[in-house]
């Protein structure tokens, strides 16, 4: 039996952990935040793209999930029980997202 604690390499490891720590975490999502809330096209564009990302994301690991409890019940790293839990995260994400996408509301002045 192997533990993958020591058997697998760590991100870290193929990069450098200097990189990690020089690029931080959390960068393109706060350019996105930073450059949205001073309603700059780029903001929009970021935003936009991490939701549809971040639904696409929910979807895969939660039939990710699915399926690999399918293939083996037994295992220890996948389960059925978290199928609902990413079906719920991918519904809150595609409505963000639907409402980030709806036309904005011009007002005559």
């Amino acid at each position: 039996m192997t533990d993958a604690r020591t058997d697998v390499p760590t991100f870290g490891s193929f990069v450098g952990g200097e990189w990690v720590e020089a690029v931080g975490r959390g960068t393109f999502e706060s350019l996105a935040a930073y450059q949205l809330l001073r309603h700059r096209p780029w903001g929009y564009v970021l935003s936009g793209t991490l939701l549809v990302m971040l639904a696409i994301e929910t979807t895969s690991i939660g039939v990710d999930q699915w399926m690999g409890h399918a293939a083996d019940p037994a295992s220890s790293v996948a389960s059925d029980a978290l199928t609902p839990v990413f079906g719920v995260l991918t519904l809150i994400g595609i409505v963000a997202l639907g409402l980030f996408l709806r036309p904005a509301r011009r007002t005559v002045r």
